[in-house]
């Protein structure tokens, strides 16, 4: 197959590995986050029982604050990066599939990346544009997407898998950043902080999902 492969997708392999690679610094990544979030929580719930006090009190939350926020810089810009690659990368595997014979695709390369982001279409159409991606690039040129595949119910449960934690990673994330924005009290920031591990322990399990997907379709 890769000594037919058309020119213009001649880097999709190299796509692929610049995207896991990001997934996977995001990944080492989240370790560190999660111990700058519970010393948070250690300074948040001494302020709050009044054990740190005065300038001992200044100096822990002001160095907390710095590195939270250097962290959160690093984060935003691996999302950034990784978000841009995932796409690319999801319309260039759809355009692969139909050029080596995959015509009958029901969703276009603009549009299996399009669905993403159409409110309430983007709750299940990207499901189907991914899965039919997976589904076309294990035989392309036999590819019908009336028949469903019978024979790969492990390797369709990783597509159903990766979109359950892509929803839930999505919507907990949003809910966490309005608690971000509207805490002010002590109890609010730290009902904020757990939710910030709970997004960072979820976020590791999603990108887990999403480089396993990858891996099982360009394997």
């Amino acid at each position: 197959m890769n000594s037919e492969l058309p020119l213009r997708f001649s880097n999709i392999g190299k796509l692929a590995s610049a995207l896991l690679w990001v997934y996977y610094i995001g990944l080492a990544l989240t370790p560190a986050a999660i111990i700058l979030d519970f010393i948070e929580y250690s300074v948040l719930h001494g302020i709050g029982d009044h054990t740190l006090t005065g300038e001992t009190m200044i100096a822990r939350a002001d160095a907390s604050d710095r590195n939270q926020q250097r962290m959160a810089i690093v984060e935003l810009c691996l999302w950034a990066i990784s978000t841009v690659l995932w796409f690319v990368w999801i319309f260039k595997s759809n355009a692969f599939a139909r050029a080596y014979g995959a015509t009958t695709m029901k969703y276009s390369p603009g549009w299996s990346v399009g669905w993403f982001f159409i409110p309430i279409a983007n709750l299940f159409k990207p499901y189907f544009a991914v899965k039919e991606i997976y589904l076309a690039t294990l035989d392309p040129k036999r590819f019908d997407p009336s028949q469903e595949v019978e024979d790969q119910p492990q390797s369709l449960n990783l597509v159903k898998l990766w979109w359950l934690f892509w929803i839930v990673n999505g919507l907990l994330d949003r809910y966490a950043f309005k608690v971000a924005m509207k805490a002010q009290t002590i109890e609010e920031l730290i009902f904020s902080n757990k939710l910030t591990i709970a997004t960072e322990v979820l976020g590791a399990i999603s990108t887990l999902t999403c480089i396993l997907l990858i891996k099982e379709i360009w394997s």
